[in-house]
């Protein structure tokens, strides 16, 4: 039975009860779990489990490894690198591309390095001061004997480099272009990193054929275009 001399109501002037959550034994309890949840939302947002990046070890002829290709791809991917022709004096064209899937389109990263006579030198030449004089493009000083022009969408670097077999004292031309929607990063960062590249893959070319004239600078800082 109730011993109904022991229930006694509630008065209007007693003190509301206490909210279960600032009750003492349930404090420590409710702020662990806080903590907990704190630490396990960092540990997901630098992990990010559900974005992966596969890349190659390396591409266009060693040129780029994988950190150099890091900056042209997107954070959740994979790259593909294909290679056309060697970069060698017997070859005219050479070409290489990462190719960034599942988006389709233009390469992330594209690069041909071609070999010009005199004729097509005096071409590349007159639409490098084209562009710049239309402000299309901006002269990028890269070294001795050696011309490079950025532009938003492409790099171009020319050098002369002599034929050995052919007696003539030919040229290199080195175009980079890629896709500018594949990675999320601000517009001047993606225009140096294809300015590092071409400089970087002018430099092989110089170091494999022996291109004797040419010295080339270690950085090439671009001018941010307006």
């Amino acid at each position: 039975m109730v011993d109904v001399a022991h229930i006694i109501p509630p008065s209007p002037d007693d003190p509301p009860p206490t909210p279960w959550w600032r009750r003492p034994r349930v404090l420590p309890w409710l702020a662990g779990g806080l903590v907990g949840a704190v630490a396990i939302g960092g540990g997901l947002w630098a992990w990010k489990p559900w974005q992966s990046v596969e890349l190659p070890q390396s591409a266009c002829w060693g040129a780029l490894d994988r950190e150099a290709i890091r900056p042209f791809v997107g954070s959740d991917g994979k790259a593909e690198a294909h290679v056309h022709g060697e970069l060698s004096a017997a070859n005219p064209l050479a070409q290489c591309s990462v190719s960034w899937l599942p988006k389709g389109g233009l390469a992330a990263i594209d690069a041909t390095v071609m070999r010009a006579d005199d004729s097509l030198h005096q071409i590349d030449q007159a639409h490098m001061a084209d562009d710049i004089a239309q402000g299309r493009a901006t002269e990028l000083a890269v070294g001795d004997h050696a011309q490079a022009w950025v532009a938003p969408a492409n790099a171009w670097l020319i050098f002369p480099c002599p034929v050995p077999e052919a007696g003539k004292r030919g040229y290199v031309s080195i175009m980079v272009t890629g896709d500018p929607q594949v990675p999320a990063r601000p517009f001047r960062e993606l225009v140096q990193n294809r300015a590092d590249f071409i400089l970087k893959l002018a430099k092989e070319v110089v170091q494999r054929e022996g291109c004797s004239d040419v010295h080339l600078v270690d950085h090439a800082t671009v001018v941010p275009f307006k």
